[in-house]
């Protein structure tokens, strides 16, 4: 559970105690219910996405190892140096899609972004 969801349940405690010496209005123990709300959904929709970036990194890299494995027992087989040619297609497809799905699903953090903007912005300034 993150902590903002943590913070929100025992804003929530604090405000209902509140409510029930009637200290507060209804609606405002209604902002904090929405709130807390809010806050689980965004946890909710975080584990989400981390599973899902989790998973298809762990796909691909199985693909990755399938490709080598099946294209060395191809040889093992056929004694053919040919079948070797195999495995530079699929490996780099499968690096392909690795480095796009890293690109979409690892975004950089917000010192890392202001970084690759101070460098675009310096190439603009030398043209």
């Amino acid at each position: 559970m993150s902590t903002e969801v943590a913070e929100q349940q025992r804003k929530l405690w604090v405000t209902s105690e509140q409510y029930i010496h009637g200290e507060i209005s209804s609606e405002k123990l209604d902002q904090v219910e929405d709130t807390l709300t809010q806050a689980r959904q965004k946890a909710t929709i975080g584990l989400a996405e981390y599973r899902m970036r989790w998973f298809l990194l762990y796909s691909v890299s199985i693909w990755i190892f399938a490709s080598l494995v099946v294209t060395l027992i191809v040889f093992l087989f056929t004694k053919n140096y040919l079948s070797l040619v195999f495995i530079l297609p699929t490996t780099i497809l499968a690096v392909s899609n690795l480095r796009q799905i890293i690109k979409y699903l690892f975004p950089i953090d917000e010192r890392r972004y202001l970084l690759e903007k101070m460098k675009i912005q310096r190439e603009l300034e030398k043209r």
